[in-house]
């Protein structure tokens, strides 16, 4: 939501663990910049590795829970 420009160093790095952070960077340069896909290719990939490392993580928690 807000500049990551504006940040402290700290906060910016943090920034790159939530998806969020790179869906509004898609967002913004298709919106805004008429981006195609490969525009916008590398923060899609860090959306997919996001999601996959999170669903492997619940499944893992998962697994826990019923054994």
């Amino acid at each position: 939501m807000f500049p990551r420009e504006g940040m402290p160093h700290v906060a910016r790095e943090i920034g790159l663990l939530f998806p969020l952070t790179y869906y509004l960077q898609i967002l913004r340069g298709v919106v805004l910049k008429g981006a195609n896909f490969l525009d916008v290719l590398p923060q899609t990939g860090m959306l997919l590795l996001l999601a996959l490392l999170f669903f492997g993580f619940s499944v893992k928690r998962f697994q826990k829970r019923l054994g």
